[in-house]
């Protein structure tokens, strides 16, 4: 997978940008220009789902009056594109009377078997409307947004979940009950088993409201394992869950890490790879590394390989500011380690970056002949930065321009 072009218009600090990324892109400029927008509207735009939290009113442009987001990727003969904009009231409404009934009908037919008519369905929508009270109705307008995928399907996500309106849809979920019992025949109301499945009905649809609320219920895309966005290297080796609670499936996943370090030649020597140590072949013969003791940029290779390890080629890699956590004397390592997969394992890297160090090896002559060559044709410096705080604009830089504007590009990352 490789993306050719990215077109973003109104998200978060992004009020209009568009590029054509090469295998390496690097994105630089001072704080608020846009640089970590970049990676999550590209995020957002392969991993739907992500709209779903408590901040996504904040993905607005808050200088645009226009309350709708664009986001497209172009990708060989493919193009990837979504819209998000505001739900309309009706649209809010109607949508969580659906999802209200559909879970209380679910769950009332798991115990019951019992199937419902579309007619039926419609008139308990219906009556969930008309008795969701003001409380609700701004809740839902205020935290609803709507996406419009590529194929033309709109789908409506919720942000959040107020734990202040459980009464009130307690009291909508009753409404649905006292609805279906009166249309029932006098025996059946007063069938005790007929009662108990209602109970677990109502019981499991206001247990599992807030699942309504924030699931994807709409069949939101599945995540796309060829889009990768990476904010800490380190914790994705370390951040999930203590050594003392991994499961045998990490232990699984860490040894296809080191074969895949080995086939490779990523790291010299490696013998061995487990959560505690590090096994080198040495002239002295077989030694072993506590892995905390080892390097940063070591140990951020491996969390890299560790968030790839389902796959590993022609996939797309984003990485919020790397040199985070590591001392500058492994961001070399760290750097020649990216050119090296994005050479061999035909990776496309999107970096954003504050770190003069970072910028400095890319464009040095510390790296060897063939490492140079390779960023030559293939490096992309994004230079973002702001006129006004409105405007976003980006120049982008080759290799050979890069190096001519090396000092003005450092000055942007010192943020004068």
């Amino acid at each position: 997978m490789f993306i050719k072009s990215v077109d973003i218009e109104n998200f978060k600090g992004i009020s209009k940008l568009k590029f054509n990324p090469k295998k390496i892109n690097i994105l630089v400029g001072k704080n608020n220009t846009g640089k970590t927008s970049v990676l999550e509207a590209i995020d957002l735009l392969f991993h739907n789902e992500n709209i779903q939290n408590p901040f996504m009113h904040s993905f607005f442009n808050i200088y645009s009056e226009e309350k709708s987001i664009k986001i497209s990727a172009n990708f060989g003969d493919k193009e990837e594109k979504i819209e998000i904009r505001e739900a309309k009231e009706r649209e809010a409404i109607s949508n969580f009377s659906k999802d209200l009934v559909r879970s209380f009908l679910e769950n009332f037919s798991k115990k019951s078997k019992k199937t419902f008519s579309g007619i039926l369905t419609r008139e308990l929508e219906k009556l969930i409307e008309n008795y969701i009270d003001d409380e609700l109705r701004n809740f839902l307008l205020k935290n609803s947004l709507v996406l419009l995928d590529g194929n033309s399907e709109e789908k409506i996500y919720y942000s959040s979940y107020d734990y202040s309106l459980i009464n009130k849809i307690e009291i909508l979920i009753e409404n649905i009950t006292k609805n279906l019992l009166e249309k029932l025949p006098s025996e059946q109301r007063d069938d005790s088993e007929f009662r108990r499945h209602l109970k677990y009905a109502s019981e499991n649809t206001l247990f599992s409201t807030r699942g309504i609320l924030m699931e994807h219920r709409h069949g939101a895309k599945p995540i796309k394992k060829d889009v990768v966005y990476i904010n800490s290297l380190e914790e994705e080796l370390y951040g999930r869950r203590p050594i003392s609670q991994r499961k045998p499936e990490d232990s699984e996943r860490l040894h296809k890490v080191e074969k895949i370090v080995k086939e490779n030649n990523l790291v010299r020597n490696l013998e061995g790879l487990d959560f505690d140590n590090v096994v080198f072949q040495t002239k002295e013969g077989i030694k072993a590394h506590s892995f905390h003791f080892l390097g940063d940029g070591f140990k951020s290779m491996i969390g890299l390989l560790w968030k790839l390890s389902d796959k590993i080629n022609n996939i797309v890699v984003m990485l919020d500011e790397p040199e985070k956590h590591i001392h500058p004397g492994y961001i070399k390592q760290l750097m020649k380690f990216i050119i090296d997969f994005s050479k061999r394992l035909n990776i496309q890297f999107f970096i954003t970056t504050h770190s003069l160090d970072l910028l400095d090896i890319v464009l040095s002559e510390e790296l060897d002949e063939e490492e140079r060559a390779f960023l030559k044709d293939e490096l992309n410096i994004l230079r973002m930065d702001k006129i006004r705080d409105s405007i976003t604009i980006a120049e982008n830089l080759d290799y050979e321009k890069a190096v001519e504007t090396k000092d003005e590009l450092q000055l942007d990352l010192r943020g004068v």
